[in-house]
């Protein structure tokens, strides 16, 4: 995530967002607000149910957010707050969004989404996959 921070802060962007290719429920509604938070942020999180997040917007790269994190653990989104806090650093938290991490998390998506374009497409996919959901 440091490195494709980096990458297009080079390429003179003055915010930049990454969210989770994991995130259902993303729309681009959320990604405006998020941007529209860094107006008066440095940073924009949006936490999961997992305690990790699936979207990070900064308006510079803040390399040591991601240092001496414990990576897929529950402990992400609560540790990076801290460093956040320690660097004096203003951090406006966007709407929960939860990622699809297990097979159970899959299913539960399928169950409680009301997008059914997403369940009709996930469904296609796991018949051609033969998955049984």
């Amino acid at each position: 995530m440091s490195n494709a921070f980096n990458e297009v802060f080079k390429k003179d962007y003055y915010q930049v967002m990454i969210i989770g290719s994991d995130v259902p429920d993303i729309s681009s509604q959320i990604i405006m607000e998020s941007f529209n938070y860094l107006e008066s942020s440095d940073i924009v999180i949006s936490p999961s149910d997992d305690g990790g997040y699936s979207l990070l917007g900064m308006k510079k790269p803040y390399n040591f957010l991601f240092d001496d994190i414990e990576w897929s653990t529950d402990n992400v989104f609560k540790q990076t707050k801290k460093i956040i806090n320690e660097n004096g650093l203003k951090l406006t938290t966007a709407c929960s969004l939860n990622d699809v991490d297990t097979y159970d998390e899959l299913v539960e998506l399928i169950t409680s989404s009301k997008n059914k374009e997403l369940i009709k497409e996930i469904k296609s996919i796991a018949v051609k996959e033969s998955i049984r959901l």
